[in-house]
This record gives structure tokens, sequence and C-alpha cells, in this order.
């Protein structure tokens, strides 16, 4: 399975979901649907797709660890 980060959560430091989702092969977060938390996890997306890292829905991540 590819490391996957889901959601970003305004309380944790992105650096600590890539590391978690680095080290674990996933990283689960939570954020709100408030206009800055969807800015700063399209901003997040654009920094972990460039390390590698892809963000999933938690649906896929628990679809692929039924595999």
């Amino acid at each position: 399975m590819k490391p996957a980060v889901v959601l970003v959560s305004g309380g944790m430091d992105s650096a600590v979901v890539l590391a978690i989702a680095r080290e674990r092969g996933f990283a689960i977060a939570t954020g709100s649907a408030f206009p800055v938390t969807v800015d700063r996890i399209a901003a997040f997306a654009e920094k972990a797709a460039k390390r590698g890292v892809v963000l999933v829905p938690v649906s896929a991540l628990a679809e692929a660890r039924r595999s």
C-alpha cells in the first residue's frame, strides 16, 4: 500500500503528519470545512505529493486495509 494522509488537522503540523505517514505507511488526521482549512489542505496536498505522499479519503484507506 502506498503511504496516505487523510485530511490534515489544523492542530497537527504538516511535518508531523508526513513523518507519521512515512513511519507507519499512512496517517489519519481530521479538519473542519472552513475556508482556511481547505486552503491549508490544498497547500499541504501539493507539498505532500512532491514528497511521494498521496491524500485519499479514509474510505479508500479502509478498503486497502481489507485487501
